[in-house]
């Protein structure tokens, strides 16, 4: 059975035979299939209300419902994603070892075997947005990007030389060069900052617990909003975790608007950032505790055709590593993210709708729909 929080107590619940007798709440069953359920409550669920771009409760775990709107380009949703090719590509884990704790960050060429496949997933979030009303984020329902990620997978354990596992906060990314000022889910988020703490992600030794990976889906240019990031040399609050500025690398003063700042104090050298171009299909990867941050798309991108910048981005976390209870339960090995269900597809979409919240400006059909 998979249970789907919705809002707080309230729950989608999957139950392809019967429902869960275990359940202390009250049930309302509105198909066959899924039961909505509000917890310590009898009342009744708005009948036929629209909770997600015109989508009724029961669709969302419906497998034909996504196959359905994936068929235009070829993406499938409930069944077993491609399995990865064999590593190919040489990436050399004696260098990465070396340039990740003396730069912070690693880039590697093109590693992904198919690059069609990129822009397969390209053309995907751009349905979801122009016929769903849906973010980026909601790419993680086919089964093409589940592929992607396993074969990424792969590709990030041989660098590091151990398993790791996923964690819950995958996200997705597609911008655009007409309204570089919309901050919806799925844009760039142009604040320099962490992600954690030099601590958090580092061992003693300076070895990565963790690695961010930022996948490009498409060619990325210093035009088309690349990522930068500020090199270990010239960040003086890289390892300094109790410093104040260490998790403030960049902040505003005099905030005029969401986007718009009169201050911006940064603690970083502006000649020594780095941007971080390169193919569809390669891997960028950084320690969550390098400044970082998504430049915009520039409309001249498109004089040049190049398309706006779309990504994956993705953080693996070494299996012997410590964690929240909330991550915990959320962390994916590897063999697991072979057979996802819709409604466990669906719970990572979620998190990462609210892993982000801060950052951008939900819309008020999905901060409707799902609990923080």
């Amino acid at each position: 059975m998979d249970r789907l929080e919705l809002r707080s107590g309230q729950y989608l619940t999957l139950d392809e035979d019967k429902v869960d007798p275990s359940c202390t709440f009250e049930e309302l069953s509105l198909s066959g299939v899924v039961e909505f359920a509000v917890e310590g409550t009898a009342k009744q669920p708005p009948s036929c209300t629209t909770l997600l771009a015109g989508m009724e409760p029961a669709t969302l775990l419906s497998k034909e419902m996504w196959n359905s709107h994936g068929s235009a380009t070829g993406c499938h949703c409930g069944g077993t994603p491609p399995e990865p090719a064999e590593c190919m590509v040489g990436v050399d884990p004696g260098v990465f070892a070396r340039r990740i704790q003396a730069d912070g960050y690693y880039q590697t060429g093109q590693v992904v075997s198919c690059p069609a496949s990129c822009e397969q997933l390209v053309k995907q979030m751009a349905y979801l947005n122009s016929e769903m009303k849906l973010p980026p984020c909601f790419i993680y329902m086919f089964d093409e990007a589940w592929g992607l990620v396993r074969e990424v997978w792969r590709h990030v354990e041989r660098m590091l030389g151990h398993p790791v596992l996923l964690e819950p906060s995958v996200a997705a990314f597609k911008l655009d060069a007409k309204d570089s000022t919309n901050k919806s889910p799925g844009r760039n988020f142009p604040l320099p900052h962490r992600d954690y703490s030099y601590a958090e992600c580092c061992r003693p030794d300076g070895s990565p617990k963790m690695l961010s990976v930022w996948v490009p889906l498409t060619q990325v240019t210093a035009e088309n909003g690349c990522m930068f990031v500020v090199p270990r040399e010239f960040d003086r609050q890289f390892d300094q975790d109790t410093a104040w500025e260490h998790m403030r690398p960049a902040h505003i003063e005099h905030k005029t608007s969401y986007y718009l700042a009169r201050t911006t104090c940064l603690t970083f050298p502006l000649d020594g950032i780095r941007p971080l171009t390169g193919p569809a299909g390669s891997i960028n990867c950084w320690l969550g505790n390098t400044v970082h941050w998504g430049g915009s798309c520039q409309r001249s991108a498109l004089d040049h055709g190049v398309p706006p910048r779309a990504s994956l981005a993705l953080v693996f976390r070494a299996v012997s590593s410590e964690t929240d209870a909330l991550t915990s339960s959320l962390l994916l090995s590897y063999e697991a993210s072979k057979d996802l269900s819709v409604g466990q597809r669906l719970e990572y979409v979620q998190h990462s709708l609210h892993a982000f919240s801060h950052w951008y400006k939900l819309p008020s059909s999905l901060v409707s729909l799902f609990s923080k």
